[in-house]
């Protein structure tokens, strides 16, 4: 498997639904983990004014970032997870989906 299709191929759960790929969580944590550091320094440390601003600024870039890396994924199979019986709630990569 090729980095390209770990990051990007969309997982499979175990009811059958797409599920985002490692490329959109990896996504979201830099973009509120900037956008929060950044939001701070401006909010001056007033937490209300500082979720505000990581609300407003962040659904955008999550939005336009998400749609562009579904237009990157959408033709890569899925990778199917499957629940291990000794650590009921991790999933390990089974295969891919042909």
């Amino acid at each position: 498997m090729s980095i390209v299709d770990y990051l990007f191929a969309p997982r499979l759960d175990r009811f059958g639904s797409k599920t985002p790929s490692e490329a959109s969580r990896i996504f979201f944590l830099i973009v509120i983990l900037s956008v929060s550091y950044w939001a701070w320094q401006v909010s001056n440390g007033i937490i209300s004014i500082w979720f505000m601003i990581v609300i407003f600024i962040s659904t955008p870039i999550l939005s336009i970032g998400w749609w562009l890396l579904s237009l990157i994924s959408k033709n890569l199979p899925e990778i199917i997870f499957q629940m291990t019986t000794v650590f009921p709630t991790k999933f390990h990569l089974l295969d891919y989906l042909t």
